[in-house]
């Protein structure tokens, strides 16, 4: 499962999160198989994720950009609040937290 993450050229905090700190949670899961992309931090659920067979969302909010169309393709686990999961036609129960607060997890 590949991760997947917005990547600005001259770096954005939270964005840059991703690339810290999933390996550190779920080293054994992620890869660089494009066929599954695990979706985290970050406000990028709209139409810039790439078409990939299969998605698996983390915790991202409510992108910049139209809502994809979310179908069989995708796992939606949680999203980072309520505004997300209203826009994108949840249960308001998976409105969960931007998943940067599993930082403290980590790094104690």
């Amino acid at each position: 499962m590949k991760l997947f993450y917005y990547q600005d050229p001259i770096g954005n905090f939270g964005d840059d999160l991703n690339a810290w700190l999933w390996p550190q949670l779920i080293p054994d899961l992620l890869d660089d198989d494009a066929d599954c992309l695990f979706v985290g931090i970050g406000s990028i659920l709209d139409r810039r994720i790439p078409e990939a067979p299969r998605k698996i969302v983390f915790g991202t909010g409510f992108g910049y950009d139209r809502l994809p169309v979310i179908d069989e393709r995708w796992r939606i686990c949680c999203v980072r609040g309520p505004l997300t999961a209203r826009a994108a036609g949840l249960p308001p129960g998976l409105a969960i937290t931007d998943p940067g607060v599993l930082v403290r997890t980590v790094a104690s």
